[in-house]
C-alpha cells in the first residue's frame, strides 16, 4: 500500500512505516545503528532533552557528504522543540546537514536544518494519527536523488517545504474568507450594520479554526474528527454559543468560556438568515480545512512548522491583507528567527546578561546571554538560582503597543516556558508548562488599532494556552489585556503619575486590580459587573486627567519589557494633524517616520529598570530625522543588530534596536549578522557612548580596514571644495525631453507638407532649417516639431546611457530650456500645443485625464510653467542611484543634467581634476556605500545633502599625486571585475598614497580595501536580491509627483 492510498487512514507512525514510506521514497534502507552512547558522550544528543524524553535507538539509512538521515526511536513525550534542539546539534557537532525522523511508535517527527555552516533555523514536520493530502505532498518533497550535489541542492530548498504549504493554506483561506464576507454582507446590511461583515467572517473561520486545534486534543467527546459531525451551520452555532460557552452543556464539550464564543448582540435577529447563506460555505471550509494537518504541539520560536501549528494562525490573517494594503498600513509579517531574536534581546536586557562577540577558528561568533546564563547554571546545579530565575521570568509584565495578530506575545511566552524548560533540567525539576503559562498570559498586554488584529491576537494567545492544558478548562478573558486602541501613541494631556496625585493613583490601583480579576472571572454577570466598573473608571480617569479612555496606562501597570515590530508608515503618508501632533509631543523631526515615535512610547512606558526590543527599519541611523531621534535614544541604546538575509517581505532594510530604561554607560554595540539564526558575525563594533554623536551610524556597514586606517583621513566634505546642485526636474519629461531628427524632416514634410504649412516652416531640407536656427525634433511622448535650436539644450538623461566616466561625444537627448518666447515663435506653438493637449497621467494626485501640461500638479508651480530652473551647466555629475556598476561622470564641455544626477561645480581648476579622478576612485564609492542610504531593492541612493557632507580628503594635497594618472577612457565594468583592472589599481594607488600612506602601505591596504568593498556591495545585493537593483542597470528611474519610481 503506497503512502497516497493511505490517505486519511488511521496510521502508527513506527520503524515498519517508516521503513516501507522511506523506501517508497528511493531510499535503500539497509540500517546502521548508531551507539547512544556515544552520540551522547560527543554532544550530538543535547545535555538534557527535557520533556521526559529518552532515546531508545539510532538507526542511520542514509550517509552523504553532505547529509546524514536516521530514524531515532524514543519514549516519553515526543515534542516537535525537543527534536529541532537534537538536530541543530547534530548539524554542529557531526557537520552534516541531518534529516531525522523520530518515532515513539505511534507518532513522528521530522526535522532538517538547511543550509552550509553548523548553524540555521531548523524545519520541523509533525504525523500523528492519520495521513493528510499535505503530508503526503511534503513526504515526496524528501524524494531520494542519487547525486549527492543535487540531492544536497533539493534538502536545502526542497525538503519539507513549508512556505508551500502555507501559502496554498493562505490562498484558500482568502478566498473562502471573501465568499464569506460576500455572502453574510446583505444580512448586515438590512440590519444597518454592514461594517459587521467583515468581522464576523473572520471570527467565523477563527472559531471553527480553533475547533480544529482542540479536536486535535480530544477534548470534544474525545473525538479528534468531531468536526465532520456537525450536520448544519445551526449545530455549529450550537456548539459556539451553547457548548463552549456552558459549563453544563449536553453537547459534550468542555466548557471554555473566555468571550472567544461569546454571542454577539445581534444574532438574535440575524442567526436564522446567517445560517442559511452561511451553509453551503460551512461544508466548504471543513473540506479545505480537512486536508491540512492541524497540530497541537507548538514548535519553538526560532523553529518552522511545516504542519499547521498555532502560531501559523497569525500569518494567516496577516496574508489575509493584499500586499498592498498591508504596506500602506505598515504591517508585515516577521518571521520566527527574528522575533525569537527580539525576545532573547529583550530578556537578556532585563536580566542584565551581557550578550557578546568572540573570535574563535571560525571568525566571529556571537553568544547569546541567556544561552551562556543557561550554560553556567547547568554547571552549577543551583536550586536557588533556577527558582530566582524562575520567578523573575514568569512576573515579567511584557507589553507589546502594535500587537497586530500577537506573535510577539506569543512569542514571548514560549521562549520563557522553554528557557525555564532548560533551567528546570539542570537540576531535574519537572517543567510544569501548563502553569507556567497560565502564569505568564495575565501580564502579557497588548495593543492594535485594528479590532480584527486583537480578536486574532486573543485567538493566538487562547490556543497557546490550550497546547499546554491536559485537560480542558475555562479560558481566561482576554478583553482588557488585549485592546483596541485609536491610537497607541496618544498620551494623556496630564502626566498619569501616581506620585503627582493620590487620587489618580488609587483609580490606576483599581483599574489594574479589576483587570487581574477580569481575567479568571467566568460568569457572564460578574464580567459585565467588572466591565462596567472598569470603564466607570477609565472615564472618571479621563475627565480628571485629559487622558482617552483606550489609553495603555489605564490598561497596564509599568511594563517591564516592551518587544514591538512598530508599523513602518512613512511621514509622508501621515495624517498632517497626527504628523503635528506626534512632533510636537514628542519633539522629533517632523520628518520622522511613525515606528520612532512607538520607540519613544515604548521607553516612557517602561517600568525603571525595564528593556525594549524592537525591529524597524534602518532609516533612523543615517537620515536626517534620525539625529533628533539619536540624541534621544543615545543614552539608552544598548545594541543595534542587522543581518545579511532579508528581514520580511516588506521592501525595507531593517535592524534590531535594543534599549534599557536606565541611562547607561557601557558601550554601545553594533553587530551585523548572517542572519539572525546565525552565529556568524559578518561585523561587529562597540563604540564608547561619549563617542557616538548623532549623525551617520553606518557601523553595521562598516569594515575595519577602512573605519581605521582611512576615514581618520577624510578630513573634510564635498561640499568644501565644490558647490553642489540638484539637476534639472521637469515634471513632464515626455514633453521637456526630446532628441534631434532633422534627418527625417525632409521625409516628413513631403509626406504631410499642409502641417509644415499651417506651422509656418518655409524651409524645404534639414540644411535650410540650420541655417534658419531652427531644429526638428520627436518629443518623448512620441510628437515631432519644429522648434528654435536655441531654446534646445543637451542634458545628461539617464546614467544607463554611458558607460564610461568621460563623455566624449555630446548627449543625445535635448531639453526644452527657454527663459522667455520672444524671438521664438515655433518654440511658442509648441508650448501652447502642449496647454491644449490631453494628457494621460498614471499615477499621483493629477491620475486621469489633464487638460494641458500646465495643470499638472508637477509644473504649476513654476512661473511660466514651462521655465525650467535656471542652471549653470558643468563638467562633474554625480548619480543619485547605484547598483553594481559605479561611475562618477565628467565630460569636455559643460553640460546639463537630469534631477538624477547631482551637478558639481569646483572651486578651482585644480580641484576640477582631482575631483574628476577621486569621484571615480574605489575610496569614495566605499565611503559612498557608508554614508547613503539603502533603498528596500538594495539601490544606493545618495541625495544632495548626502554629497555635501560627504568625507573627502583635502584636495589641495590629493591633487598632486594625481599628476599623470589617466582614467575614464574605458567602459566601466561590475564592481566585482572592476577592482581587478590595472587602471583602477593605478588610479586607487595614487589615491592612498595622497593620502598620505607609503607606496609598500598603500599596496598592502589596496587589496584589503578591494575585499571589503566587494564584500559591502556584495551584500547590499544579496540582501536586496537584487529585484529594484537590477533595473537601476537595466531602466533607470522617472519621478511621478515628486516619487522617485522605476521605469
Amino acid at each position: 500500500m503506497g503512502l497516497r492510498d493511505r490517505i486519511m487512514e488511521e496510521t502508527r507512525f513506527d520503524l515498519d512505516f517508516w521503513l516501507k514510506a522511506l523506501s517508497e521514497l528511493g531510499y535503500d534502507m539497509r540500517l546502521e545503528e548508531l551507539d547512544v552512547g556515544t552520540l551522547v558522550e560527543k554532544k550530538v544528543f543535547p545535555r538534557s532533552l527535557g520533556d521526559n524524553l529518552r532515546v531508545e535507538g539510532v538507526r542511520r539509512f542514509l550517509s552523504t557528504d553532505y547529509v546524514e538521515g536516521a530514524l531515532i526511536l524514543v519514549s516519553g513525550s515526543l515534542t516537535k522543540s525537543s527534536a529541532t534542539r537534537v538536530a541543530r546539534s547534530w548539524k554542529r557537532m557531526r557537520l552534516l546537514r541531518p534529516l531525522l525522523i523520530f518515532s515513539d511508535g505511534e507518532q513522528s517527527v521530522i526535522t532538517t536544518v538547511p543550509g552550509p555552516g553548523s548553524e540555521g533555523e531548523a524545519r520541523v514536520f509533525n504525523l500523528s494519527e492519520r495521513l493528510y493530502h499535505t503530508d503526503v505532498e511534503v513526504l515526496e518533497s524528501m524524494r531520494f536523488d542519487p547525486d549527492p550535489e543535487r540531492y544536497k541542492e533539493r534538502y536545502d530548498r526542497e525538503f519539507l517545504p513549508y512556505e508551500k504549504v502555507r501559502n496554498e493554506f493562505f490562498r484558500g483561506y482568502r478566498e473562502l474568507y471573501a465568499k464569506i464576507e460576500e455572502a453574510v454582507r446583505p444580512v448586515f446590511g438590512t440590519a444597518g450594520i454592514e461594517a459587521e461583515s467583515s468581522a464576523y467572517a473572520q471570527r467565523f473561520l477563527g472559531r471553527l479554526m480553533f475547533i480544529y486545534f482542540i479536536q486535535k486534543k480530544g477534548w470534544i467527546n474525545s473525538d479528534k474528527r468531531y468536526i465532520d459531525s456537525v450536520k448544519d451551520v445551526s449545530e455549529l452555532n450550537l456548539l459556539f454559543y451553547e457548548g463552549f460557552n456552558r459549563k453544563d452543556s449536553p453537547l459534550g464539550v468542555p466548557y471554555l468560556n473566555g468571550s472567544l464564543f461569546d454571542r454577539e448582540e445581534y444574532m438574535d435577529r440575524l442567526e436564522g438568515a446567517l445560517e442559511r447563506v452561511l451553509e453551503p460555505l460551512f461544508f466548504e471550509a471543513r473540506e479545505f480545512f480537512n486536508r491540512y494537518n492541524f497540530t497541537v504541539d507548538e514548535s519553538s520560536p526560532m523553529d518552522i512548522d511545516v504542519s499547521l501549528d498555532p502560531s501559523m494562525i497569525g500569518t494567516v490573517f496577516e496574508n489575509m491583507l493584499p500586499e498592498n494594503q498591508r504596506g500602506a498600513k505598515g504591517t508585515y509579517y516577521t518571521p520566527p528567527a527574528e522575533t525569537a531574536f527580539i525576545i532573547r534581546r529583550a530578556l537578556s536586557a532585563y536580566l542584565g546578561l551581557k550578550d557578546r562577540v568572540i573570535e574563535d577558528a571560525g571568525g566571529k561568533r556571537f553568544v547569546d546571554g541567556l544561552t551562556a546564563y543557561l550554560e553556567e547554571l547547568a554547571d552549577k546545579k543551583s536550586e536557588r538560582d533556577v527558582r530566582e530565575l524562575r520567578e523573575k521570568l514568569l512576573s515579567l509584565r511584557i507589553l507589546d503597543p502594535a500587537v497586530g495578530s500577537g506573535g510577539f506575545l506569543v512569542a514571548a511566552m514560549e521562549e520563557i516556558v522553554d528557557i525555564l524548560k532548560e533551567a528546570d533540567a539542570t537540576v531535574g525539576f519537572k517543567t510544569d508548562v501548563e502553569m507556567y503559562k497560565e502564569r505568564i498570559l495575565p501580564n502579557l498586554i497588548g495593543f492594535d488599532i485594528e479590532k480584527e488584529a486583537v480578536e486574532i491576537a486573543r485567538l493566538r494567545l487562547w490556543l497557546s494556552l490550550v497546547i499546554a492544558k491536559k485537560e480542558p478548562e475555562a479560558l481566561p478573558n482576554l478583553d482588557l489585556n488585549i485592546v483596541e486602541t485609536e491610537d497607541s501613541l496618544q498620551k494623556g494631556q496630564y502626566k498619569l503619575d501616581i506620585y503627582v496625585d493620590r487620587e489618580v493613583k488609587n483609580m490606576l490601583d483599581e483599574l489594574q486590580d479589576l483587570r487581574e480579576k477580569y481575567v479568571r472571572t467566568h460568569t457572564t454577570q460578574e464580567k459585565r459587573e467588572i466591565k462596567s466598573r472598569f470603564d466607570e473608571l477609565a472615564g472618571k480617569l479621563e475627565r480628571k486627567t485629559g487622558s482617552q479612555q483606550r489609553l495603555i496606562e489605564i490598561y497596564s501597570v509599568k511594563p517591564d519589557i516592551v518587544v514591538m515590530n512598530p508599523p513602518y508608515i512613512r511621514q509622508e503618508e501621515l495624517d498632517q494633524s497626527r504628523k503635528q501632533y506626534y512632533s510636537s509631543v514628542y519633539s522629533l523631526d517632523k520628518k520622522s517616520d511613525i515606528y520612532v515615535y512607538f520607540i519613544l512610547r515604548g521607553l516612557e512606558l517602561l517600568s525603571e529598570g525595564g528593556a525594549l526590543a524592537a525591529i524597524t527599519s534602518d532609516k533612523w541611523l543615517e537620515t536626517s530625522y534620525g539625529v533628533s531621534f539619536q540624541e534621544k535614544v543615545k543614552p539608552h541604546l544598548l545594541a543595534v543588530y542587522g543581518q545579511r538575509k532579508r528581514s520580511f517581505g516588506a521592501d525595507v532594510n531593517t535592524v534590531i534596536s535594543v534599549y534599557s530604561k536606565r541611562k547607561l554607560d557601557e558601550p554601545v554595540s553594533f553587530t551585523y549578522l548572517e542572519s539572525f539564526a546565525s552565529e556568524r558575525v559578518v561585523r561587529h563594533v562597540s563604540l564608547p557612548r561619549s563617542t557616538l554623536r548623532p549623525g551617520k551610524w553606518f557601523y553595521l556597514k562598516a569594515p575595519e580596514v577602512f573605519t581605521q586606517k582611512i576615514l581618520p583621513k577624510l578630513t573634510h566634505r564635498l561640499g568644501d571644495f565644490a558647490e553642489i546642485k540638484f539637476g534639472l526636474k521637469t515634471g513632464a519629461n515626455e514633453f521637456f525631453y526630446m532628441k534631434d531628427v532633422s534627418h527625417l524632416f525632409e521625409a516628413d514634410r513631403l509626406a504631410d507638407p499642409e502641417k509644415f504649412e499651417r506651422w509656418g516652416v518655409k524651409a524645404r531640407t534639414s540644411k535650410e532649417l540650420e541655417e534658419q536656427g531652427l531644429i526638428y525634433i520627436e518629443n518623448e511622448g512620441g510628437g515631432r516639431f519644429v522648434l528654435e535650436r536655441a531654446s534646445v539644450r543637451p542634458i545628461i538623461r539617464s546614467i544607463k546611457d554611458y558607460v564610461k566616466p568621460h563623455i566624449s561625444v555630446t548627449p543625445s537627448t535635448l531639453c526644452l530650456y527657454v527663459d522667455n518666447l520672444v524671438g521664438s515663435p515655433f518654440t511658442e506653438k509648441y508650448i501652447r500645443h502642449g496647454e491644449a493637449m490631453e494628457v494621460e497621467v498614471g499615477r499621483g494626485s493629477n491620475k486621469g485625464v489633464v487638460k494641458g501640461y500646465h495643470n499638472l500638479s508637477t509644473v504649476k508651480a513654476r512661473t511660466p510653467w514651462y521655465k525650467l530652473p535656471q542652471l549653470k551647466p558643468t563638467t562633474i555629475f554625480l548619480s543619485e542611484f547605484y547598483s553594481a556598476r559605479f561611475l562618477s561622470l565628467f565630460s569636455d564641455r559643460p553640460l546639463l543634467a537630469d534631477h538624477l544626477f547631482e551637478l558639481v561645480y569646483p572651486d578651482s581648476p585644480s580641484s576640477e581634476r582631482a575631483l574628476r579622478l577621486y569621484l571615480n576612485s574605489t575610496v569614495h564609492f566605499l565611503m559612498l556605500e557608508l554614508w547613503t542610504r539603502r533603498m528596500g531593492g538594495g539601490v544606493l541612493h545618495p541625495l544632495t545633502v548626502d554629497y555635501k557632507s560627504l568625507p573627502v580628503p583635502d584636495f589641495g594635497l590629493l591633487s598632486r599625486s594625481l599628476v599623470g594618472v589617466v582614467f575614464g577612457d574605458r567602459p566601466t565594468l561590475d564592481y566585482s571585475e572592476e577592482v581587478k583592472q590595472e587602471d583602477r589599481r593605478r588610479l586607487d594607488l595614487a589615491v592612498l598614497r595622497g593620502l598620505g600612506f607609503s607606496e609598500a602601505d598603500a599596496g598592502a591596504i589596496l587589496d584589503e580595501l578591494y575585499q571589503e568593498y566587494l564584500e559591502v556591495v556584495r551584500d547590499r545585493l544579496i540582501k536586496a536580491g537584487r529585484s529594484l537593483a537590477e533595473r537601476v542597470e537595466e531602466g533607470g528611474f522617472s519621478d511621478v509627483d515628486g516619487e522617485v519610481e522605476v521605469e
